[in-house]
């Protein structure tokens, strides 16, 4: 009795995991369709954002202007950082990786925090780290919500509220290689010589032109670094959706073969009681 229980067992375990196979692959298959997707816009933006440091930079050159508020830190010991992190789980060692990152010194340790994902809002909450908005959404954020970031982010700076304001993202290499960084959203580099030999014209003038420009740079920059993000977390979800699909194989393959055991265990005692019944019948 107890063996026909244990192979009922088994049977039970089995078919649970295959459940949990089912979820798994379907999630995989989710996260690598939302991958396709902001992979694309990634790429996009990234040429999309050196096109525009190219044309910044050229409009910097023929000014007359000052740069120094967008280019020179300032006299205030504070300073501003932006975190991107996911608003759930399941993504291996996406947040992990992050909560290490930080966690060691690396500049972090006084500073504002800007968080923008829930799992890292929770980790610095954890620590007393100063945080002084959270931005979180369902979906993703979207333009309309880095660009209105980014703005607030420039009046802060401009009007000398930080001395520099940082981004901590993951950056995305390929599928299997995200890491965190750190990038400098402010102060920024500007290229002010030029080395061509006609002066391009321009219209409205640089200076008025650079007014529009720099502020919109600045929050493309932002929005490049956010699907940078974005993108590292589709990838490590998709990663531990297939590692957890393939565990799920090995459990199956595991249990087969102790179920197998089992049920030979159970045929061989029956065809001993059948042939010691046989023999009692002889005698």
């Amino acid at each position: 009795m107890a063996v026909v229980t244990n192979l009922r067992t088994v049977r039970k375990k089995i078919r649970s995991i295959e459940n949990l196979k089912k979820i798994t692959r379907a999630m995989q298959m989710v996260a690598a369709a939302r991958l396709r997707k902001a992979q694309e816009k990634l790429m996009a933006l990234r040429d999309y954002e050196r096109l525009l440091t190219t044309i910044t930079d050229k409009v910097v050159s023929c000014t007359t202007e000052s740069l120094d508020k967008w280019t020179i830190e300032n006299e205030t010991e504070k300073t501003c950082t932006i975190i991107f992190s996911s608003e759930k789980g399941l993504c291996g060692s996406y947040n992990s990786n992050l909560y290490r990152f930080i966690d060691k010194d690396h500049g972090l340790k006084n500073t504002n925090w800007i968080t923008c994902g829930k799992k890292i809002d929770n980790h610095l909450k954890k620590r007393d780290r100063n945080i002084i908005n959270n931005v979180q959404s369902s979906k993703e954020l979207g333009e309309e919500i880095i660009f209105k970031l980014a703005s607030q982010l420039i009046d802060d700076f401009l009007s000398q509220k930080y001395k520099k304001i940082q981004v901590v993202y993951t950056n995305f290499k390929n599928i299997v290689n995200c890491r965190p960084a750190t990038a400098t959203l402010l102060p920024m580099k500007l290229a002010q010589s030029s080395n061509e030999s006609i002066t391009p014209l321009f219209e409205p003038k640089p200076d008025l032109l650079l007014d529009e420009l720099i502020p919109y740079r600045i929050g493309t920059t932002l929005l490049l670094l956010y699907y940078e993000s974005l993108v590292s977390e589709h990838a490590s979800r998709m990663n531990a959706m297939q590692n957890a699909t393939d565990n799920t194989e090995d459990l199956i393959k595991e249990l087969v073969l102790v179920r197998n055991k089992v049920r030979q265990s159970l045929i061989t005692r029956e065809l001993l009681d059948i042939v010691t019944g046989a023999e009692a019948m002889k005698k």
